[in-house]
């Protein structure tokens, strides 16, 4: 009920409006508190989880597309390309001719039911070019210690939860052991455990991978490596090891005892075990 004063004002001595039933008071004093609104808060909440959701999608989506270029760059400098026509088996194909002359070698020249021991990122092109079985297939689940701890930027177990299965941590580790023994007969007992026949390694990329093998295989790095960072031209001229292992006389394409060296195009080196 309003009352008049002068000639223009009113005053209201009392407003109500309806509010769940009851009538309310529009007195500020008299309205209730924290009352609720249509976004549960401040009308500024909900556009800002929006915008905050956004500005995470495309950071994410940046960084994503960052890091598979930065494997593609990789794999091209490693004379590898990707068929992305396929992703649910993410095939790997060598593109350098030394790379396929030693797949095609090892597909006319050795047994239909032969076994290669390789480091598992030949394995696709070893199953896929020459058709022979692998000991590993994959890098274990524990990534740390075959790749993320020697890397800034850890990729590997997104690209792997998509496309790859995990070896077990025993296989893995027994390969990555054949790498630093440092003794043919230790060597030749981890392949034969493995049921393997021969062995295949690359020059020099083994070489910069050698740092994985030994952290896979459970060894400290500096009990091999005479300073942390390795050039090209300390590779060629062998100053990088303290002793060398059957892994690294093979990357290199030296006599093994008991092994012979099969093949040899100054890049990929076969050697099969001797009977």
């Amino acid at each position: 009920m309003c009352k008049a004063f002068g000639n223009a004002k009113l005053l209201c001595k009392k407003k109500q409006y309806v509010y769940g039933g009851k009538a309310m008071s529009l007195n500020p004093e008299l309205m209730p508190q924290n009352s609720p609104d249509l976004w549960g808060g401040p009308w500024y909440i909900f556009p800002l989880m929006i915008f905050i959701f956004l500005c995470l999608f495309f950071i994410l989506a940046f960084a994503e597309r960052r890091l598979f270029d930065r494997i593609l760059y990789k794999l091209r400098n490693a004379g590898t390309r990707i068929d992305l026509n396929n992703l649910r088996a993410l095939n790997w194909y060598p593109r350098k001719s030394n790379a396929v002359e030693s797949y095609k070698w090892m597909a006319n020249n050795t047994e239909g039911d032969a076994t290669v021991l390789a480091w598992w990122d030949y394995a696709d092109s070893i199953r896929t070019l020459s058709h022979r079985n692998v000991v590993i297939t994959g890098a274990s689940r524990n990534i740390k210690d075959t790749i993320e701890s020697i890397h800034k930027h850890s990729w590997s177990w997104i690209k792997y939860a998509l496309w790859y299965p995990f070896e077990s941590e025993k296989k893995v580790r027994d390969v990555a052991k054949f790498f630093v023994a440092e003794n043919e007969q230790e060597a030749m007992e981890l392949v034969r455990e493995c049921d393997a026949n021969y062995v295949f390694v690359q020059y020099p990329v083994d070489v910069y991978k050698f740092k994985a093998m030994v952290l896979a295989a459970g060894k400290n790095p500096d009990d091999y490596y005479i300073a942390n960072k390795v050039s090209p031209q300390e590779i060629e001229d062998r100053t990088i090891m303290k002793n060398d292992t059957v892994g690294i006389k093979m990357m290199y394409g030296d006599i093994v005892d008991g092994f012979e060296k099969v093949f040899d195009n100054n890049i990929a080196k076969i050697y099969k075990l001797k009977s």
